[in-house]
């Protein structure tokens, strides 16, 4: 939808800016893999765990995204 690919430019634009945002990866993770775009999300998702390994809420969704990504 355009909405979804609004939020998608809008996050991809917020961890251009600050490739550090761990937070702003996470939501450019779980935009791209609500859109469908499942290996972009894992990708996304893996540099956020990288950048806040405390974060269990990450890993989750990216053990998630892993899941629907192998299916």
């Amino acid at each position: 939808s355009s909405r979804s690919d609004e939020a998608i430019a809008v996050l991809e634009n917020a961890a251009a800016v600050d490739p550090r945002h761990a937070h702003a990866r996470r939501m450019l993770g779980r935009a791209l893999a609500t859109a469908g775009r499942l290996d972009e999300a894992v990708v996304h998702l893996h540099q956020a765990v990288e950048l806040a390994p405390g974060d269990s809420g990450t890993r989750q969704d990216l053990a998630e995204v892993r899941a629907r990504a192998s299916r």
